[in-house]
């Protein structure tokens, strides 16, 4: 359904941000489709509950807000480059890794016991 909302805004706007809520408004669906020429579309979404924590979004949101100063400078390209860095899941997905695995590496400094490098590092896959 959200996709049908979404094909038919995509005929009065070619870029857009939709937000969905449930009918308890207990849910908040944001929606975000990337048009860049010669790639395909993908689809981006980021849904919040009512009982969670509103920090994801939040940083989500950091990444398209301006100042009123700063309003009238804004450009269109301005605001996709925002609505990229801020549904992009593979930016987020790295940076989820990268901070994994220094924590995962700092990890092995704590192993006690071992002396054997190979055991170390076995040690620490199922620490």
């Amino acid at each position: 359904m959200l996709l049908k909302i979404e094909k038919e805004t995509a005929k009065l706007a070619h870029e857009h941000l939709l937000v969905f809520a449930d009918a308890k408004e207990t849910m908040l669906t944001w929606l975000w489709v990337s048009r860049a020429p010669g790639q395909p579309t993908t689809t981006r979404t980021h849904t919040c509950l009512q009982d969670q924590s509103g920090e994801a979004l939040r940083q989500k949101l950091s990444q398209i807000v301006w100042s009123l100063e700063e309003e009238e400078a804004i450009t269109l390209t301005d605001v996709i480059t925002g609505l990229k860095h801020a549904f992009d899941r593979n930016r987020v997905s790295r940076s989820f890794y990268d901070r994994f695995k220094a924590q995962h590496e700092a990890f092995a400094e704590f192993i006690e016991g071992l002396s054997v490098a190979s055991d170390r590092a076995w040690y620490r896959q199922i620490g």
